[in-house]
């Protein structure tokens, strides 16, 4: 596995966006861009030399556009994609295929969320949408109960950073999570 993640917090909204980065080419993508978390994301992607092929977003949130554009503005390379309706450059299909450096994700698409699978990680909008991408058919079998799933809501007390992941198995075998 070579997919090297950060979680950024956005105190304003309470919830995460994620630096995903293919160590072997230093290409990047941002998981739902956040207006609070721009400044961050632009910083680390400099500090890394890194290049941002994707803004990728769970919703059709505005802020999240706003996010996105900013982002687009500063790092000329990245494309937005999203779920259907939702105004970003590529509209996504459930099960599109999105490359990211030398990785092949997909995305899985709950109404007018998206998770995006990457390298053994699931990264899911909500505790909702999580369980029903969880929930699917693999037929391939790429999905392990060792895989992480990534949250970008915290849904327990505590700090963020400890409650907004959990496996594979701990979601499949939990009952829905409501939010």
């Amino acid at each position: 596995m070579t997919l090297q993640v950060t979680p950024i917090f956005c105190t304003t909204e309470k919830c995460f966006s994620y630096l995903a980065v293919d160590s072997r080419t230093q290409c990047c993508a941002v998981i739902n861009p956040l207006p609070g978390t721009v400044d961050a994301v632009n910083a680390a992607v400099a500090a890394g030399s890194l290049i941002c092929e994707w803004i990728l977003a769970t919703g059709n949130h505005p802020k999240g556009r706003q996010a996105a554009a900013q982002l687009t503005a500063e790092h000329i390379c990245a494309r937005t994609a999203g779920p259907s309706g939702a105004g970003y450059q590529l509209e996504l299909d459930d099960d599109h295929s999105v490359r990211l450096g030398h990785l092949h994700g997909r995305a899985a698409l709950n109404g007018d969320h998206a998770s995006y699978i990457f390298d053994g990680k699931i990264f899911a909008g909500c505790p909702v949408t999580a369980h029903s991408t969880v929930g699917r058919a693999d037929p391939l079998n790429r999905l392990s109960d060792d895989c992480t799933v990534l949250l970008h809501h915290p849904i327990e007390g505590g700090l963020p950073q400890e409650n907004c992941k959990r496996s594979l198995g701990e979601l499949r075998s939990s009952p829905p999570l409501v939010i």
